[in-house]
């Protein structure tokens, strides 16, 4: 069972919303569950859904952003905008 859906920081967003604009990769580590996964993609899309935000990456996947930990090794909190 899911977690239910914890807003990420308007900083988060914006770094993807950037990172998506420039198209370049970018290393991701992402916690889903109990494992941490770190990924160098390209972004695609940013979009909402049934109050969910999510982020589309190369190869059609999806990452809800409240599993992202760091963007090239920064690490985000779940503070809200």
């Amino acid at each position: 069972m899911m977690k239910p859906y914890s807003p990420v920081s308007c900083t988060l967003y914006d770094e993807l919303a950037l990172a998506i604009s420039r198209g370049k990769s970018i290393e991701l580590s992402i916690e889903d569950g109990n494992a941490i996964e770190t990924i160098n993609v390209v972004l695609v899309d940013l979009f909402s859904k049934n109050g969910e935000e999510f982020l589309k990456i190369e190869g059609d996947r999806l990452i809800r952003l409240d599993y992202i930990r760091k963007i090239n090794g920064e690490p985000y909190g779940k503070t809200n905008c």
